[in-house]
């Protein structure tokens, strides 16, 4: 999936960070909290899916890749139990009206 950085990991504990900062495999995602895309009010952290799968997805509205891998990811979201896998799709757009737009676009649940 070119153009997509995708992180799998289980959610627990605390990250071990490499003296460069970087991650390796076998490394905790480090915490965060990110505001909802559609509702800026709502905010989601990586500790409020402990014990979950969680699937970290970055994307932009620009990226083609993107439109093409989001309905794949959308569709493995609907077909594994939510009680155990989470998709946390995470923008990167510089202009939220694209980025919102992009999701209507092409049908994604949120």
């Amino acid at each position: 999936m070119l153009g997509l950085t995708l992180v799998c990991s289980l959610v627990g504990g605390s990250a071990l960070v490499r003296a460069d900062g970087a991650l390796s495999p076998g490394m905790l995602a480090p915490e965060f909290e990110l505001a909802n895309l559609m509702d800026d009010t709502q905010r989601r952290a990586l500790k409020d899916y402990s014990g979950q799968v969680v699937y970290l997805d970055f994307w932009a509205s620009w990226c083609g890749p993107c439109l093409v891998a989001m309905p794949k990811i959308e569709a493995l979201r609907q077909s594994i139990d939510s009680d155990e896998f989470v998709v946390l799709a995470i923008n990167v757009d510089r202009d939220l009206k694209k980025a919102r737009k992009f999701l209507t676009k092409i049908g994604v649940a949120l």
